[in-house]
């Protein structure tokens, strides 16, 4: 057996193998590289997307915040507006307060 291994058409046979065993080797590291590339390259684009997705969503909710501010600060002169007008209706007497004009009225449907 040793014998044709070590006869030129057995170094040759034995070369080939080698070769064989090399290439699928490489080609085996490649794939597993391709592979790994690409499963990398998933992940960025799924990191990225994320990052936007969080950054739309910090967006959003600071904007939400400053909505709610507005908001509180409407309602908080709206009140005081409603108190102002309660004080001023007191003032007139038990009498004249049930009696709205015109002017009542515009002043109250104004006050949103």
């Amino acid at each position: 057996m040793i014998a044709r291994l070590l006869s030129p058409l057995g170094r040759i046979v034995l070369g080939a193998a080698l070769v064989t065993v090399a290439l699928a080797a490489a080609y085996l590291e490649g794939s597993a590289s391709a592979k790994r590339r690409c499963a990398e390259q998933a992940l960025t684009r799924r990191l990225a997307a994320t990052e936007a997705e969080l950054a739309a969503q910090r967006d959003a909710a600071l904007a939400a915040a400053r909505e709610v501010d507005a908001l509180e600060r409407h309602l908080t002169q709206a009140r005081q507006e409603i108190r102002t007008y309660a004080k001023q209706l007191e003032a007139r007497g038990r009498l004249h307060a049930c009696r709205l004009d015109a002017d009542d009225i515009r002043r109250l449907r104004a006050i949103r």
